[in-house]
């Protein structure tokens, strides 16, 4: 089970692609029914990656999500539901604070909650705003040379070379720091690098190249569909019936 403090950046340090048997459906309900004996382990599951949970084999409630699956509810629908909680907008983006920022998120913050909990709201939406804050602008020494450093390499792993850093200056004056921010955060690298990302956040492994090809245009969509289509999988039943 993957903690809050590796979320989605593991992959940062790992280079080579492992090799996959092919995209796996999301589970239907049929599937659900059939696996009702694992439900609950899925969910302690889902509680550690999404909630970050530290001892889901603790929490009671978690017996409605459980009823929801052996109900024949799709895999897919219950753990959406899952991400649209206030516990889910509250943990991620106080992880997204901490990561960032290294602090506690203040009273600012409650409008990105309350955003991603009810109102539609994308968390990487609130990421991107983060990323081109004035906040992580001073963090740079409020030049434009660091800023494009530290997006590098937060948001693609690796280091920014000159060309980089002068094609994005240049770019960031002209657009502005959240645009600019968007337009790296949707680049096919970086869109990539979250695919990876998510795939050893919950599987565990490195998707094959197919594998990042058919989810690249989801990815571009939505980061949390993504994770939460993979999280549907017999896949991740696996995986969670393993730990």
């Amino acid at each position: 089970m993957v903690t809050s403090t590796s979320r989605r950046r593991l992959v940062a340090t790992v280079v080579a692609a492992a090799a996959g048997l092919g995209v796996v459906p999301a589970a239907s309900a049929e599937d659900a029914r059939a696996a009702a004996p694992s439900t609950d382990q899925v969910v302690q599951e889902w509680y550690g990656d999404f909630l970050f949970r530290e001892d889901p084999a603790a929490d009671p409630d978690r017996g409605y999500w459980v009823g929801r699956l052996d109900r024949g509810d799709r895999r897919g629908d219950v753990a959406w539901s899952l991400t649209e909680t206030r516990e889910y907008a509250e943990v991620n983006v106080a992880f997204l604070y901490d990561y960032y920022f290294d602090r506690t998120p203040d009273r600012g913050a409650e409008g990105w909650v309350s955003g991603v909990a009810g109102r539609g709201m994308a968390l990487e939406w609130v990421e991107q705003n983060l990323l081109a804050s004035e906040e992580y602008w001073l963090a740079a020494n409020s030049s434009r040379t660091e800023l494009v450093r530290v997006w590098y390499a937060d948001l693609l792993g690796r280091d920014a070379s000159r060309a980089d850093i002068s094609y994005w200056s240049a770019r960031t004056d002209q657009i502005g720091r959240l645009a600019a921010v968007r337009e790296i955060w949707y680049s096919q690298e970086a869109v990539d690098r979250r695919i990876r990302g998510n795939y050893f956040d919950l599987l565990g492994r490195l998707p094959s190249p197919g594998e990042v090809g058919y989810w690249r245009p989801l990815e571009r969509e939505s980061d949390r569909n993504v994770q939460v289509l993979i999280a549907a999988t017999p896949e991740y039943e696996r995986v969670a019936l393993s730990d």
